[in-house]
């Protein structure tokens, strides 16, 4: 009886989410929502849920809840895969999301997915390590590494 129990209230935790999970995704949801939906589903580490989010950091409205809860729940190999998105505010954002995991194995596919911003092309010097460290995330030991890998071509 347990068992059968257990699996029930698993199976309308999984109805639940995939409920969610296709409200978020509804062409007719609007924007509200869709966000209310994206936000039920943070910490939500399923692999269907994972793989939603990396695919609607596509969309405008999600972008920035998808983004979230991706870092929230720790799927860093999709956000580093939005790190080589065609689309530059993907990027932006994925760059913003991977370095709050602060890893120095990321610096050099953070500078590469931020060297292709037109700002930074208009921008005659490197970001100073004072500078770098005031983002948010960012302590002083990353931020050296950082202006390190900047500096140095």
């Amino acid at each position: 009886m347990k068992i059968v129990v257990g699996l029930l209230i698993s199976f309308a935790a999984f109805a639940s989410d995939n409920a969610t999970l296709d409200k978020m995704l509804a062409p007719a949801a609007n924007a509200t929502m869709k966000n209310d939906a994206c936000f039920e589903l943070r910490g939500n580490k399923a692999p269907d849920v994972l793989v939603a989010m990396r695919k609607a950091m596509a969309d405008q409205n999600l972008r920035s809840c998808a983004t979230k809860n991706l870092r929230t729940a720790g799927a860093i190999d999709l956000l580093r895969d939005a790190l080589k998105d065609e689309d530059p505010e993907i990027r932006a954002v994925a760059v913003l999301e991977v370095g709050m995991f602060s890893k120095t194995e990321d610096l050099p596919s953070l500078a590469e997915a931020a060297a292709g911003r037109t700002a930074n092309q208009l921008n005659p010097r490197p970001a100073t390590a004072a500078e770098i460290e005031e983002l948010p995330g960012v302590g002083p030991k990353l931020a050296a590494a950082i202006h390190a890998h900047l500096s140095s071509g």
